[in-house]
């Protein structure tokens, strides 16, 4: 479906965007070890790996393939720092130092602000057609239910398209934590929909009882 292929390119952009900023880690990282002396014939094996398998895993075309190679990449991860960190410690060298350098190297790398904003582009742009779908589903039910409604019980109608609107104003919410990335937010906002859903759909169903005479 649209969506699956939706959910599917966002995991893919994502993969590529962790990728390059673990790139830039593990470029970072074995060019410290060799100030240190070290030798870094191991992490270079590894960052070859690792690259290559992004690669093919950027190729993939199933949800089951990325979930795949994602654990394999983590895999290769993991080993790299668990070396990194004893190569450090074993040529003198000093970890904190290390991490400053590779979160400054993550600034200045402009390939990942293109990546983070082609992700960020996408996502925002699913969460918000999936609200709006949501949305137009529940402004047709309210259309359905005035025309039924609005004029024999016109109290019910007010409150229901109340509840609407509320659902409505959190779509503002919604943009500005997906263009900000606030994951925080985006849970909170997402909750307040579903409990809204729900009032809306009970108030719905609770007209549609009183109307058959049901207790």
């Amino acid at each position: 479906t649209e969506t699956e292929l939706q959910r599917f390119e966002i995991s893919q952009l994502h993969v590529t965007y962790q990728a390059l900023k673990v790139e830039v880690g593990m470029d970072t990282s074995i060019s410290y070890v060799q100030e240190l002396g070290g030798d870094t014939t191991e992490l270079e094996t590894l960052r070859t790996e690792f690259a290559t398998l992004s690669d093919q895993v950027s190729t993939f075309t199933s949800r089951a393939g990325l979930r795949e190679g994602n654990a394999q990449i983590r895999g290769i991860i993991h080993e790299f720092r668990e070396l990194t960190k004893t190569l450090v410690e074993e040529n003198s060298g000093d970890l904190e130092t290390l991490k400053t350098r590779i979160q400054e190297a993550l600034v200045a790398n402009s390939e990942i602000d293109a990546a983070r904003e082609a992700f960020k582009d996408v996502a925002e742009g699913f969460l918000l057609d999936r609200f709006d779908r949501h949305y137009t589903r529940l402004q047709g039910i309210y259309d359905r239910v005035f025309a039924r409604y609005g004029v024999s019980n016109p109290d019910e109608v007010t409150s229901i398209k109340a509840t609407l609107d509320s659902i409505a104003a959190l779509r503002t919410s919604l943009e500005s934590a997906v263009a900000t990335g606030d994951k925080d937010t985006i849970r909170e906002t997402y909750s307040s929909i579903h409990e809204l859903n729900r009032a809306f759909i009970r108030a719905v169903q609770d007209l549609a009882d009183t109307d058959r005479g049901e207790e």
